[in-house]
């Protein structure tokens, strides 16, 4: 799986462990495993919040806001993706990274937590940066469906409402299949 001591560390959640690895190994916090999973989106991924901020304070080449995987995904988007709460508190809070950052498909962190069906983060995202945090018409599956789409499948009127009051999303564009 081309895992590195650091890969199983952060996957283990053992904080002091990656500090070790790190600084007195010296190991490479970018090093990709056969899955081009770096030990900072395995972490995310995993919601370890300890080992998420142990890996930011000790190294210092760890940048919160750049690309962690080939889709352009920054920490807040894997966060997102997962649906890890607590971390995306920490990176917009902490770490000051901006809610609206798109990723290489133009899609932001928040166009992809309806996508994932994570609703405690899309609500999150809603409730906290009211008419700040946006979303896209960017399609977010193969078939076509942007953010609306998926919040009308999923029948969240709350979020439904933000999407075209807010967000200006229209109600009026055609995905690619039949629905």
């Amino acid at each position: 799986d081309g895992n590195t001591a650091l890969h199983v560390a952060v996957n283990h959640g053992s904080p002091l462990v990656v500090k070790y690895l790190i600084n007195d190994c010296k190991l490479d916090p970018y090093k990709s495993n056969h899955e081009s999973a770096t030990p900072l989106y395995v972490a995310l991924c995993e919601g370890n919040l300890s080992v998420v901020k142990c890996l930011f304070s000790e190294c210092s080449s760890v940048i919160p806001d750049a690309p962690v995987d080939d889709k352009g995904n920054t920490a807040l988007h894997v966060a997102a993706e997962s649906g890890q709460l607590s971390i995306i508190k920490l990176l917009i809070n902490d770490c000051k990274l901006s809610p609206n950052k798109t990723n290489l498909w133009s899609l932001t962190p928040l166009d992809i937590a309806i996508h994932k069906e994570n609703q405690h983060v899309t609500e999150y995202l809603i409730e906290e940066f009211p008419g700040v945090v946006t979303c896209t018409d960017a399609p977010v599956d193969r078939d076509g469906n942007t953010a609306l789409h998926v919040a009308v499948k999923h029948g969240s009127l709350m979020i439904v409402k933000y999407l075209i009051n807010e967000c200006k999303l229209s109600p009026n564009t055609s995905t690619k299949s039949c629905l």
